[in-house]
């Protein structure tokens, strides 16, 4: 099987995006660790960056935004009942939001921060600058739980779509994260086909 030359690609725009990352601590260096002089900065960049490169390449029709997902008790843009029984509900601040802002509402926008009905969601995506086997879990179960108030049904109550998911960090601190992740989430996928939703 081939696509070398595409996997070997995207290898070098990722190392690119590393080496980016490593300038901005290069430029602003913490005394006596590793990383940037200032936390909640360096996180940021850390999002910035992944958002910026994602803009790069994504389709124009789909935004990278940060910020909330509302879901109300009805269903935007259809005549369908489905949620008249349902409560209004909303996501806590998700870290990088895609969005199809060419086919759905925003509910309310700041520059690249907003709140978004669940129907346009495409991907979410958690970063972690620093990824710890005990920050796993939470987050995995954080991205299950805002994937389920973005599951679209059809009208026979069919889970049909749910957006695209994942955890993404710069560094890891323990080598078993990969792996533990990775079972992690074929364990929960297996659980989710069995109840037939759509969530990760």
């Amino acid at each position: 099987m081939d696509g070398h030359r595409i996997q070997q690609y995207w290898s070098h725009e990722m190392e690119a995006m590393l080496e980016t990352y490593r300038q901005f601590e290069i430029l602003i260096p913490a005394k006596g660790r590793k990383g940037a002089a200032h936390c909640g900065e360096d996180g940021r960049y850390v999002e910035t960056l992944i958002r910026e490169y994602l803009k790069r390449y994504l389709p124009k029709d789909l935004e990278v935004l940060i910020g909330f997902i509302m879901r109300p008790a009805v269903k935007t843009g259809l005549n369908n009942k489905m949620r008249k029984n349902e409560q209004d509900d909303n996501s806590t601040q998700l870290d990088i939001l895609i969005y199809d802002s060419a086919k759905y509402p925003i509910f309310q926008r700041f520059g690249d921060s907003v709140i978004v009905p669940p129907e346009g969601v495409v991907g979410i995506i958690s970063v972690k600058k620093k990824l710890k086997d005990t920050d796993i879990e939470h987050e995995v179960i954080a991205l299950k739980n805002v994937s389920k108030l973005c599951r679209c049904n059809n009208d026979e109550h069919e889970a049909i779509r749910g957006p695209f998911l994942a955890l993404v960090a710069m560094e890891s601190f323990e080598k078993k994260s990969y792996l533990w992740i990775n079972g992690y989430l074929i364990n929960c996928h297996k659980f989710i086909r069995q109840k037939s939703i759509l969530m990760i």
